[in-house]
């Protein structure tokens, strides 16, 4: 991910926060397309480290087989991942980027698919917000990781308050049910992110 598409992205924060998809404002064809872009992404963010480690992609098969009881996320599952082992990419950034650049323009029209891959690290930072916050993770370590990035140079200043802005409302979302409350979060974040307002 370049500086620029997460700048891009994170810009947004100010008026997506607190996050909601907003569906109603949105045809629903469109939240499924992104919804689908987003967990297509997840899939082979997942594999790409798998197959250069070595493993074998009927193992990584076997493995997702295993996890996914609903038939159609199996299946999409099965193809992300027999993409990943035909094409074999070096890393898996460049890749995931690309492909969610192109899954985002090929099926939401409206949508900024430049603003993909700055949007997917945003629902990144908005899951480890998550498991930091179901594992007990006051408010305050979190921001102080924030402004330690900021102090190693590894995140603008004016970004890392932005992504405070996300942290807390993550932290103020409320629940415990990490299961699901994070991904419907980050499918809410992905689609305020890269869909247009109902007035552009």
């Amino acid at each position: 991910m370049s500086a620029r598409a997460l700048a891009g992205a994170i810009v947004a924060l100010a008026t997506m926060l607190p996050a909601r998809a907003q569906a109603q404002t949105r045809s629903a064809a469109d939240v499924a397309a992104l919804t689908v872009c987003l967990i297509n992404a997840d899939i082979a963010a997942a594999a790409i480290p798998q197959m250069l480690a070595g493993r074998s992609e009927e193992e990584v098969l076997r493995a997702a087989e295993s996890q996914l009881d609903d038939a159609a996320y199996r299946g999409q599952a099965l193809r992300v991942i027999g993409s990943v082992y035909r094409i074999k990419p070096p890393a898996a950034r460049p890749y995931v980027a690309q492909q969610l650049e192109g899954c985002v323009g090929r099926n939401v029209s409206r949508a900024d698919k430049t603003r993909a891959d700055g949007c997917y690290q945003l629902t990144l930072f908005a899951r480890d917000f998550f498991e930091a916050r179901n594992a007990g993770v006051p408010l305050e370590q979190t921001r102080a990781r924030l402004t330690q990035m900021v102090i190693d140079d590894k995140l603008a200043k004016d970004m890392a308050a932005r992504l405070e802005k996300l942290a807390v409302s993550v932290y103020g979302s409320g629940g415990k049910d990490y299961g699901t409350q994070a991904p419907q979060f980050r499918t809410a974040l992905f689609v305020e992110c890269v869909a247009p307002r109902p007035d552009r």
